[in-house]
């Protein structure tokens, strides 16, 4: 589900625009995402990851062992908030081409709240 709000809080409506953008960047990869998803080492059936860019909430990744879905909104609760700088650092880490201990180093990625599933993401889309 993708929502975009037209009014005239500029806020919300800049919000809605980075969160486009991310999703088009996610949809244009769908196909190479979906063929490295190994969602057979989550733990249970579905875990939210709330993934801020720029500290502000842009998208949800609900993650259950056999798909993935990429949303603007969820009425779950998060199980844990992954904060990245920009989101071509977000897709870096999906696509495996950024070396995550330098960018938790420069202080480009965090996480906040299950430190083993915020581990566990940094392994989903890393078939073996």
């Amino acid at each position: 589900m993708l929502i975009v709000y037209w009014s005239n809080d500029t806020t919300r409506y800049l919000m809605e625009q980075k969160t486009l953008k991310i999703l088009d960047l996610l949809n244009e990869h769908r196909l190479l995402l979906s063929e490295m998803y190994n969602g057979e080492i989550l733990d249970r059936d579905l875990v939210v990851f709330q993934i801020a860019i720029d500290s502000k909430p842009a998208i949800f990744l609900q993650a259950s062992r056999k798909d993935f879905l990429f949303e603007s909104e969820t009425t779950s609760k998060p199980d844990v908030t992954l904060f990245f700088d920009k989101a071509e650092t977000f897709l870096a880490i999906l696509l495996n081409g950024a070396n995550v201990n330098d960018l938790f180093l420069k202080g480009l990625y965090r996480s906040d709240g299950n430190i083993i599933l915020s581990q566990l993401f940094l392994y989903l889309f890393q078939r073996v």
